[in-house]
């Protein structure tokens, strides 16, 4: 029989000494003694304390509880996009006006957060027999994904990715986590999960105008006539941001794009009219653009929208001829 204990495990964070709670297993048939003081759960022993041989190297192992708050820290924030049963939403919550509550234990751990409108949840359980630690759990390995809205399945899928779990000398309280994940089963979701991130940025944002209408004749042969928008999209974080708009002339055209922004720079960006060519008048002409953009930090994405605005068309009549 092999019990849960967690030893002492060491490593630079952010130039700070950081000591990790990680599970190992002590056999019974070995010589080593082993004493333990607290009662046996599914989840192994939660120790008020305990000891093992001097064998083992540890003068006293840590106890192994129940999760019952995250360290005071820099911010915690929790990005999280789902698909299915009712529909699609996409929230991020943040410490500044959110609140995060965490149950469990080593071997699952679930962080849920809310705020006056919308909450979320979502557990990560470690294979049987092993704790949470840093590292890539996925279908398959014995892990399972829990979230908010899971629905049924024949063949659930998941994954998700620790980049940093830190426990303090309690056992009980949680002092950091970076993780992300992705499941499907009835409905699908993903996100990122931040437990006391040190300057965490702004959430991002995007302001998308368009700038001009042309029509152009691209290419050597210089025969095919299109239609191109261009634009410019200024942004706050790094994103990718994903947009659809149509100009509002007396035949409607419609364009789609999509652009990688990094955080305060204006990208431009063209793209060629879907559909044929209309013949549009020289002059202004009112668009509107919605779409989304993805935080690649928080990973959620967020609705943008500009509408009511003009922009100035060149006529087909100033082309170049052949």
């Amino acid at each position: 029989m092999r019990l849960p204990f967690p030893i002492l495990r060491t490593s630079a964070l952010a130039g700070a000494l950081v000591v990790t709670l990680v599970a190992t297993g002590v056999d019974h048939s070995s010589a080593e003694s082993v004493w333990l003081s607290g009662a046996q759960t599914a989840s192994g022993y939660t120790a008020a304390a305990g000891q093992v041989g001097a064998g083992q190297g540890l003068a006293a192992a840590a106890p192994v509880g129940t999760v019952i708050e995250a360290a005071a820290g820099a911010g915690h924030a929790f990005g999280w996009q789902t698909a299915g049963g009712k529909g699609s939403t996409s929230r991020l919550w943040r410490s500044a006006d959110a609140s995060f509550s965490f149950t469990g234990t080593p071997e699952a751990l679930t962080v849920s957060a809310a705020d006056s409108t919308s909450s979320g949840q979502v557990t990560f359980t470690a294979p049987s027999g092993r704790v949470l630690e840093p590292g890539t759990f996925a279908t398959g390995d014995g892990s399972a994904l829990g979230w908010s809205g899971k629905g049924t399945c024949s063949s659930e899928t998941h994954t998700f990715t620790i980049t940093s779990l830190i426990w303090a000398a309690d056992g009980t309280t949680l002092t950091g986590l970076d993780a992300t994940f992705a499941g499907s089963c009835g409905t699908s979701a993903k996100g990122r999960v931040l437990i006391n991130v040190a300057s965490p940025p702004a959430p991002a944002t995007a302001t998308v105008t368009v700038t001009s209408v042309r029509y152009l004749k691209p290419g050597p042969s210089r025969k095919v006539t299109k239609l191109i928008v261009m634009g410019r999209v200024v942004c706050g974080g790094a994103s990718r941001v994903s947009l659809t708009g149509r100009l509002l002339t007396s035949t409607p055209v419609a364009f789609t794009a999509t652009v990688d922004c990094a955080p305060g720079k204006t990208v431009s960006w063209s793209v060629a009219a879907s559909g044929p060519v209309p013949q549009i008048k020289s002059g202004t002409t009112g668009y509107w653009v919605s779409g989304s953009v993805l935080d690649s930090y928080y990973q959620y994405a967020v609705d943008v929208l500009t509408k009511d605005k003009n922009v100035t068309v060149q006529s087909v009549s100033n082309l170049p001829r052949k």
